[in-house]
């Protein structure tokens, strides 16, 4: 009995052995490197140069390191909220049953499986200020083309445009998911009482949608706070 149950740890160990060895190379030792390289000072020829908490102390008093920080609050109070309503939206309506519903599905989900450096090059084209669709498209309604990315008025209200964009296909899959796991008995019993579909959206699908809900939220906060 206990060797079989020396096996069986041995055999537990063994599985988790290469995820464990994974987080301590990739996650675990470079948390520890980064601490211990901001308190050095990297020289010449590669040369580190222990300094103490002297990077902190100028860390604190650089009026840049409050810009960043007044930036990434301002992204994650507009990115987040309308990332999670859009997601949310966009899954409702790609439970419900229409036409063509596998390819909006992998259109949504797209962005999510696109290479950064994809999505960037073709937002850059689109927000150009000289051939760019947005500026073009505008001028149809006598606006003056603008740069989006260059005005310090814009700039960072575009990229949070290409942050939302490019999150729903994400989010809208893990929302999707707990969308289909609500059981349709209770859609059934509110049609009978005379509920619409805005009623058991409010009163159904967000109560038992929370956990999925909760889950894409942290998520997205944890996610938006790394943009700093």
């Amino acid at each position: 009995m206990r060797k079989d149950k020396f096996q069986n740890s041995m055999w537990a160990y063994l599985m988790i052995a290469p995820l464990v060895l994974g987080i301590g190379i990739f996650y675990i030792f470079p948390f520890f490197q980064n601490l211990y390289f901001s308190l050095t000072n990297l020289g010449a020829f590669g040369q580190f140069k222990f300094i103490g908490f002297k990077n902190y102390e100028k860390l604190i008093y650089d009026p840049k390191m409050y810009q960043a920080l007044k930036n990434t609050f301002v992204y994650v109070l507009f990115s987040v909220p309308l990332g999670v309503t859009c997601s949310t939206l966009v899954a409702t309506m790609l439970n419900s049953k229409i036409k063509g519903l596998t390819i909006y599905r992998v259109l949504y989900f797209l962005p999510a499986v696109t290479m950064p450096t994809a999505i960037a090059m073709v937002w850059r084209w689109m927000y150009n200020k000289e051939f760019g669709i947005l500026n073009q498209f505008l001028s149809n309604f006598g606006f003056e083309p603008r740069a989006w990315l260059s005005d310090p008025q814009t700039a960072l209200y575009a990229v949070i445009v290409v942050a939302i964009w490019s999150n729903i296909g994400y989010n809208m899959v893990i929302l999707l998911a707990g969308l289909q796991g609500i059981p349709k008995m209770y859609y059934e019993a509110a049609k009978i009482d005379g509920a619409g579909p805005v009623t058991c959206f409010f009163k159904i699908t967000l109560p038992l949608l929370s956990p999925s809900l909760f889950f894409v939220t942290v998520m997205s906060f944890i996610n938006s706070f790394q943009i700093f």
